[in-house]
């Protein structure tokens, strides 16, 4: 599937498959249920018929490959599911509303109303406070979190008389397809991820890492999979057929997809899932220009005792090291020059030997 930008990937999240015609691709990405179901047209027969629609990525963003993270799979924080609309602006469900749930934060964004500036209408849902796993043993396609909404679905005889324009089809048919366009956002901050400058040289077919990031590239703090596209974006079918479909103008995904984005990566970057002490170091950078002190403490099985952790910043350097004590912390005071260098708020990563046990800011 193709990128628009680094900061634009490709991997968001489809409603309702509600079409069985729904392509591979998308699925290997999403699925929508309603009902229990997937892949099935939604009869809408009762009036204002309330559905909950869950939402299921099925794996995260992609970016660099490296040794690390072979596969170039990095974990999904946050998804934004936007809320179907005609060409007019004038929204197509009468009613949604957020299912809150564990394991995630849902909230809100709303815009008035196109039809009564005196009211708000929900414009978009977003999901975040989560962490969806890119890659679960190697399994991709179903290691999923469900993120729901509960909505009035509206009758396909009320879809004909509200007077849209159709992109697709006319009043003769048996069913009528909505889009749900939705982003996913991957948090890559301090993990060195990168996106290649059109002059750099791409990785060769048969490598299996990308390349060092140069000066010309760009390091990102968010990975983006843009489902708004013709090919993927998520939709859910109303009506009984989901081969006889109308489409709403406006609604209908008009936007190709863009030229695939290559990827780099420099040394120092890790995922937060492997990080052992996470929660378990600290440090704090206190003094004032040319006597700067870095105070750092962390706890660790007692296993680790005697072992030497160092303290060194995302491009590398090392700022100092302690040895864990018998009863497992480890604390130290550094000074010198390498500290005077840095500044509050950069993101300190505590190492042993060549792995990354936990990051905090100084």
């Amino acid at each position: 599937m193709k990128f628009s930008r680094v900061t634009k990937l490709v991997a968001s999240a489809a409603v309702l498959c509600g079409t069985l015609g729904i392509s591979s691709a998308a699925q290997a990405h999403v699925g929508v249920y309603v009902a229990g179901m997937s892949g099935v047209a939604v009869d809408t027969t009762a009036v204002n018929a309330t559905y909950t629609v869950a939402f299921a990525p099925g794996h995260g963003c992609t970016g660099p490959r490296t040794a690390a993270n072979p596969d170039g799979a990095y974990e999904t924080t946050s998804m934004e599911v936007f809320m179907p609309r005609a060409t007019s602006g004038a929204f197509i469900l009468p009613e949604v509303r957020v299912v809150h749930g564990l394991g995630y934060d849902a909230t809100i964004k709303t815009v008035a109303d196109p039809t009564n500036a005196t009211l708000k209408r929900v414009n978009s849902v977003v999901f975040n406070n989560f962490r969806l796993q890119a890659v679960n043993g190697g399994y991709t396609q179903r290691d999923q979190m469900m993120f729901t909404i509960t909505v009035k679905l509206p009758t396909l005889a009320a879809v004909k008389a509200a007077g849209y324009t159709y992109s697709v089809g006319d009043a003769t048919k048996a069913g009528a397809k909505i889009y749900f366009p939705t982003m996913q956002y991957c948090d890559v901050a301090n993990q060195n991820v990168g996106v290649q400058a059109a002059t750099s040289t791409k990785a060769a077919i048969t490598d299996k890492v990308d390349p060092v990031c140069n000066d010309n590239d760009e390091i990102v703090n968010t990975l983006y999979d843009n489902w708004t596209t013709v090919s993927n974006t998520p939709s859910l079918v109303i009506g009984t057929s989901t081969s006889s479909v109308l489409e709403i103008a406006g609604n209908t995904p008009t936007t190709a997809a863009a030229t695939a984005e290559t990827f780099c990566s420099k040394p120092g970057g890790f995922n937060p899932r492997d990080l052992q002490l996470a929660g378990k170091f600290s440090a704090s950078l206190s003094g004032v220009k040319g006597a700067k002190k870095l105070s750092f403490a962390a706890t660790a099985p007692l296993l680790n005792a005697g072992r030497t952790f160092k303290v060194v910043t995302p491009k590398g350097t090392v700022l100092g090291a302690a040895k864990v004590g018998t009863d497992g912390t480890v604390r130290a005071v550094l000074t010198g020059a390498a500290v005077n260098r840095i500044s509050s708020g950069l993101e300190l990563r505590l190492v042993w030997g060549k792995k990354v046990l936990a990051v905090d800011a100084a």
